[in-house]
């Protein structure tokens, strides 16, 4: 049998070729830091993976926008900073994120993720963009809107808080989006330019959702008054009308959230109650991320209520006599009648918190809450210098806090609460009181461990009438950039090489 010769020099090229190749496949690009120094616009004009390093205060600095994107396929990672457009002194930056894109020279693939943007005249707003997505976003407090798409299409928007905008989302002249599992709520008006061919839910899957329910189908709808969800499935019995022109062109979204607040579940002898039912309107303070519901609490028991998307999360009540049920509700924003700030220039905000069904069988209540450092860091504050307060006559009094550990980037505090029902989270310098030593996350007491995470309102061009129908399919699970397919085709090509030049005699 003759000996098969092989080509060395052409195998070790075809071997680094293969290593190069599957290298290049494999191991995603790094991102590239954005770290703010008070310039704007900030702009981004390369394809790539950003991640934003620091809160954007915009102070007193003038432009038209925060951050500029002037390229496609571009990721922008928030990490959950703030992109701020209510500077102490009134902001000059006009708008928050946009996309420099034209009818001339399109974007495409811009994906923002994880970003907490408010007060700007329009926060973020996709101009000539086709592909990419907006997601697990807040979005609040835009003077004209939140969310603006400008002859965009094919973008998925998941996953977002859009709440307390004058316009929720605004597309004008943009459709083939697919715009799913998102809260709209406290807006002025949820949607303007609606009715242009989107897509309003994908086909139900296991969730949870974004308000916390077993499935994700549609979006939660804070104005969806008298919702009712008659087999307990997570989604509304009826769907949503999003869009009606009174002309027969009606769009809907088919799988509305319902929320259902779930009871918390103490070690007791107790019966538990069932589960706690609201309406998905946004009257009255049954919002979904601001009220929690506890079933009976037996005489000298206590009971825990959590919230998300507040720096306020958890209340804890503990009762004289067997109450029922209790429920706690918490209003941001809300200052007293006649009444001003506390003084100081550190005020993370103000809140009227009401509890309802105990009566007079309170024993006390602790109100546990969590301020980012870098918030403080921003202020010049120390986390000792943050306690709750009250209002009591006229006059905010401070109330006797704890900081219990510093964390993931994160102050956690407890505070000893009375003087219902409105309540501060302020500066008072040295006013926390610092147990010895600050308890780690490893020493943390699982009582003392906050739940969730802070979250901290033309013409139209009329397309083709229609009527929206029925579930869509899924969106695509959106990514970052990935390396080109070719490369990994390279590879394979480099492999049949290798196998050729082997078998030849």
């Amino acid at each position: 049998m003759k000996k098969k010769k092989y080509d060395g020099p052409v195998l070790v090229l075809a071997c680094a070729l293969i290593l190069a190749t599957l290298c290049s496949c494999a191991v995603p690009a790094a991102a590239t830091d954005i770290v703010p120094d008070g310039k704007y616009p900030i702009w981004i004009n390369e394809s790539g993976l950003y991640a934003l390093k620091g809160n954007i205060l915009t102070g007193n600095v003038s432009s038209d926008w925060a951050i500029i994107i002037n390229a496609s396929d571009v990721v922008l990672d928030g990490g959950g900073y703030i992109i701020d457009g209510q500077a102490l002194n009134g902001s000059k930056v006009e708008n928050g994120i946009g996309m420099e894109g034209s009818s001339a020279a399109s974007l495409s693939n811009i994906t923002l993720r994880d970003i907490t943007i408010s007060g700007f005249y329009r926060d973020i707003m996709y101009a000539y963009v086709d592909g990419g997505a907006i997601e697990g976003c807040r979005v609040a407090m835009g003077r004209q809107s939140g969310l603006y798409l400008y002859r965009s299409k094919n973008i998925v928007v998941a996953g977002n808080t859009i709440a307390d905008n004058f316009i929720g989302f605004d597309l004008y002249s943009s459709n083939f989006s697919t715009i799913y599992n998102n809260v709209f709520k406290k807006n002025k008006d949820d949607l303007f330019y609606g009715g242009n061919p989107n897509t309003w839910n994908v086909t139900r899957r296991s969730g949870p959702n974004i308000i916390g329910g077993p499935s994700i189908g549609g979006n939660y709808w804070g104005r969806y008054a008298n919702a009712t969800d008659g087999n307990s499935d997570g989604f509304c019995d009826e769907p949503y009308e999003v869009y009606n022109n009174g002309e027969g062109v009606v769009f809907y979204d088919m799988l509305p959230l319902f929320f259902t607040i779930p009871p918390t579940i103490e070690p007791t002898t107790e019966p538990t109650a069932e589960p706690t039912r609201v309406s998905s309107s946004d009257e009255g303070d049954d919002w979904a991320d601001r009220v929690s519901a506890h079933g009976p609490i037996p005489a000298g028991g206590r009971a825990d209520f959590t919230f998300r998307n507040l720096p306020i999360t958890r209340v804890d009540l503990s009762v004289t006599s067997p109450v029922g049920g209790a429920l706690v509700a918490i209003t941001p924003n809300d200052l007293p009648p006649d009444a001003d700030a506390p003084e100081g220039r550190a005020v993370l905000g103000v809140y009227e918190i009401v509890i309802r069904y105990v009566d007079d069988n309170l024993d006390e209540c602790l109100v546990s809450f969590e301020i980012p450092e870098n918030w403080l860091a921003a202020k010049g504050l120390k986390p000792a210098d943050i306690v709750l307060k009250y209002y009591d006559d006229g006059v905010w009094k401070d109330l006797p806090t704890e900081l219990l550990r510093l964390e993931g980037g994160k102050a956690y505090y407890r505070a000893q609460a009375s003087g219902y029902p409105y309540f501060a989270i302020a500066e008072t310098r040295g006013g926390a009181v610092t147990p010895t030593p600050v308890a780690t996350s490893a020493e943390a007491e699982a009582e003392d461990t906050p739940v969730t995470k802070t979250e901290v309102g033309t013409e139209v061009e009329t397309e083709a009438e229609t009527t929206a129908a029925t579930t869509a399919p899924d969106a695509a699970e959106t990514t970052a950039p990935q390396p080109s397919p070719l490369s990994c085709l390279a590879a394979a090509a480099a492999c049949a090489l290798v196998v050729l030049v082997m078998r030849r005699d």
